[in-house]
């Protein structure tokens, strides 16, 4: 029984998803490069840069370049953060902008992450988010609009 029970484990342990569950790919197609860090539930990292708790995995992305992560099974409320040096009227400020999966689009947007979060259904996913130069502006804008309300 003991052997049925560890060949048991050992099969789901080795299975696709147990590995890979959900692969989140984010191709930088600005001329800045972004800092970005990957976060779910369940991941015990914290980011250097950002300190950004509950972090899988983050990378700097040169302008034309991109990376991908994939979250492991288990891993809940799946986020990705963009960070970048903001330009224009946020120039000296961080933007940060984040990214979730939102089930009516079918893929991973910017998301108000007060709202909530929602999961992809099953494994075997991948997403990719595109960020462009017209991202960096407008999400520079944005941020620097916010400041203003504090």
């Amino acid at each position: 029984m003991k052997r049925l029970a560890y060949t048991t484990l050992a099969v789901l342990c080795s299975s696709p998803a147990a590995g890979a569950c959900v692969s989140v790919n984010v191709e930088n197609k600005s001329d800045y490069k972004l800092h970005v860090v990957w976060q779910a539930l369940g991941c015990i990292g914290i980011d250097g840069d950002t300190k950004t708790p509950f972090t899988c995995a983050s990378h700097d992305i040169s302008p034309h370049k991109s990376r991908s992560h994939n979250f492991d099974w288990g891993k809940s409320s799946q986020t990705v953060i963009v960070y970048f040096d903001g330009i224009n009227n946020a120039e000296g400020h961080q933007v940060v902008v984040d990214f979730a999966y939102v089930h009516s689009k079918h893929t991973f947007v910017r998301h108000d992450l007060s709202k909530g979060q929602q999961m992809p259904n099953g494994c075997h996913k991948h997403y990719t988010i595109h960020y462009t130069n017209e991202d960096i502006i407008s999400d520079s804008e944005t941020a620097f609009q916010n400041s203003k309300k504090k």
